[in-house]
């Protein structure tokens, strides 16, 4: 079953999830596996920081 949650709440996002897919200007930016990254990597993709 997948589900969708929209949320600039990271801390329910890696509660609740086991894959995140980032987006940035409506693009996707990446995808992660929750359990092996870090909110610091989603912040980075969201930010488009290096």
């Amino acid at each position: 079953m997948a589900v969708l949650i929209i949320s600039h709440n990271l801390r329910l996002v890696f509660e609740l999830s086991e894959t995140v897919w980032i987006l940035r200007h409506g693009r996707i930016s990446g995808g992660r596996i929750t359990a092996a990254t870090s909110p610091e990597q989603v912040i980075r993709l969201v930010t488009g920081a290096n």
